[in-house]
């Protein structure tokens, strides 16, 4: 390694003392200030894997560590390299119209067009608007009818007398019907007694002693009477008369006549007429200015015609349409927009920067990063004594296999062992 060459030869060291001190005896070795008389090579034993450093004076051995590569603080780390991120405002723009706060307006333009009321028509030229009105027919009864509850029909009253009449069997008299009803004439004695249809009176009786009367007599009244018969008179019920051949009796009988209405006609309790309907078909007809049609009564209304707009609203006399857009947004040259599009950015792209780990350094020539790690040197002598002398008075001691005595002088060290 150049930085840090090692050669044990290298670390013999100087003599102990300058040339004009080793003149002064003890085998050509000067002995001011504590001076070996004869040395002899120091060796030096580091652990395994480790090497001795001459200027350090201590083992060492080098651990290497990859460099750590990394972006610039305000950049991100990419598969292309650090990439700086910078961040614009996205601008508003229409693609078609222009911009009203979020939005994007257009208006277009067209005809004019025309049309009738609700219910309304055009005209076969096209000029107005028309409608058929209908109203409900009007309607009325001939002359002396009268309408019915129900207005679907006329009727009017036709009165006419009571007609009297007599039941069959009946004859009409001024007194009434007259009815001649018969009875059988009824047979009566005026002395005796009445048996069947004979009269008889009693001409002899006896009181009852045996079980039956004697013969020519006959019981009655628990006596025993002899009758004498005769041909009874006759008579008629109350009320009646005999007939002129005596036959039979007779009454005339007397009813109150019946009353009937005519064919047709019924008899009114409250105005105790014979009364009949005579109904007739209403008389439809309409007002003047309508036409009289199936449907009602017709007229014909008319109305102007009216501009109005498919799309948009009315302006001096076209149709102007009111088109919203949503606004599109661009950004300034050699911008773009974020994926989710609410802003613009621009990337530009920066050099890796690089370091090493905590306490290492970096070798620029292997691109590697180095941290030397001592261990402590085990000094050794073949021949005398391990001794530490500060041969140049710089403050160092440096080890030395001292030969023969030692000798100390101004405070000089002893050997070490």
């Amino acid at each position: 390694m150049g930085v840090f060459a090692l050669c044990a030869s290298a670390l013999l060291l100087l003599a102990c003392v300058p040339p004009t001190a080793a003149q002064s005896g003890y085998g050509g070795y000067g002995y001011t200030h504590g001076v070996c008389e004869k040395k002899a090579d120091v060796h030096y034993e580091c652990p395994y894997g480790y090497e001795f450093d001459a200027d350090s004076h201590k083992c060492v051995k080098y651990d290497y560590q990859d460099i750590k590569y990394y972006c610039p603080e305000g950049t991100k780390k990419t598969a292309e390299g650090c990439v700086r991120y910078v961040y614009e405002k996205k601008t508003p723009y229409c693609k078609y119209g222009e911009l009203d706060g979020h939005k994007c307006i257009d208006y277009e333009h067209y005809p004019v067009e025309y049309q009738c009321p609700y219910g309304y028509g055009f005209t076969a030229d096209r000029a107005k608007c028309y409608a058929d009105k209908y109203e409900h027919k009007l309607y009325k009864c001939p002359y002396g009818y009268e309408l019915t509850d129900d207005k679907n029909k006329c009727f009017k009253y036709i009165y006419a007398d009571l007609e009297y009449y007599c039941l069959a069997h009946s004859y009409e008299s001024p007194k009434g019907c007259k009815t001649t009803t018969y009875e059988e004439k009824v047979p009566y004695c005026k002395h005796g007694y009445l048996e069947g249809h004979k009269c008889f009176k009693i001409i002899d009786s006896y009181p009852l002693y045996y079980p039956k009367c004697k013969a020519g007599y006959t019981l009655h009244d628990r006596k025993c009477v002899k009758k004498a018969y005769y041909d009874p008179d006759y008579k008629c019920p109350s009320g009646y008369s005999l007939t002129s051949d005596y036959s039979k009796c007779w009454a005339d009988k007397y009813q109150d006549k019946k009353t009937k209405c005519p064919y047709g006609f019924e008899f009114d309790d409250e105005t105790h007429k014979c009364i009949k309907y005579d109904y007739a078909d209403l008389e439809y007809y309409c007002s003047e200015h309508f036409k009289f049609t199936p449907e009602g009564c017709k007229t014909t209304e008319y109305e102007a015609k009216a501009h109005y707009c498919k799309h948009g609203y009315l302006e001096d006399h076209k149709c102007v349409a009111k088109k919203t857009y949503d606004v599109d947004y661009e950004c300034k040259y050699g911008y773009k927009l974020t994926d989710d599009g609410s802003k613009c950015y621009a990337s530009k792209k920066l050099s890796y920067k690089y370091k090493c780990p905590h306490g290492y350094e970096l070798l620029e020539a292997d691109k590697k990063c180095v941290k030397p790690l001592y261990a402590t040197v085990a000094y050794k002598c073949a021949k005398g004594k391990l001794t530490f002398i500060d041969a140049d008075h710089s403050g160092k001691k440096k080890p030395v296999c001292c030969i023969y005595d030692y000798h100390s002088f101004r405070g000089g060290s002893n050997s070490h062992h």
